[in-house]
């Protein structure tokens, strides 16, 4: 688990919680606790009698899961919410990328991109989801968008795996660029436990 915002040196004991671990030997606790050690978990279980020297924190019965996966999601995209309908009504799938998503992307700058990424990873978060696999496309800004992805969830405390959208739609410089930021963040990150860093295709019409 990452919990990079934590003093990972204290040890910390999450009690009065319902536990479910779907994969876990004991799959389900009432009433138990988890022992974080060095900003890993390191104990579940029942009881806990030995709390000297733990930070506590009590749950007042909650439930505790493990972190959901968001297995598909455009970050770039979260701040459609609330967007006004295209001129233009869109009939099909093709239409629909033209008239909505395709527009979007290329109208991205560094600050949409940041506030993007922010407020789709909050809300990752909020709703219980740790890692995410996200595919990003800000054909404007291309050098930099995944370290910057990368840099937003590692603040938030979340896995990521990354990529970006290469396409041939907005021509061979764009189709370049959108190579070499992936190839760039493959060397970033190849080695990194909490980003994942992959090869985007898509939409290659």
């Amino acid at each position: 688990t990452n919990i990079n915002g934590m003093n990972s040196s204290l040890k910390r004991i999450l009690k009065n919680c319902r536990i479910i671990s779907p994969f876990s030997k004991q799959e389900y606790i009432d009433n138990g606790y988890i022992l974080i050690d060095k900003g890993k978990i390191s104990d579940v279980g029942k009881i806990f009698t030995d709390e000297s020297g733990v930070e506590i924190f009590d749950l007042k019965g909650k439930t505790v899961i493990p972190g959901l996966i968001n297995a598909h999601t455009h970050l770039y995209s979260v701040l459609a919410c609330g967007m006004p309908a295209p001129h233009n009504t869109p009939f099909n799938f093709n239409e629909i990328l033209d008239e909505v998503w395709w527009k979007l992307d290329r109208a991205l700058n560094e600050d949409s991109v940041k506030a993007s990424l922010e407020y789709g990873l909050m809300n990752n978060l909020k709703n219980g989801t740790t890692t995410v696999i996200d595919h990003h496309s800000s054909p404007s800004i291309i050098p930099g968008s995944l370290s910057l992805l990368a840099k937003t969830g590692n603040d938030m405390g979340l896995n990521l795996a990354t990529a970006f959208e290469i396409s041939d739609r907005n021509g061979e410089y764009i189709f370049n660029k959108s190579l070499e930021e992936n190839l760039e963040n493959y060397e970033n990150y190849f080695n990194n436990q909490f980003v994942c860093p992959l090869i985007g295709l898509h939409a290659s019409f």
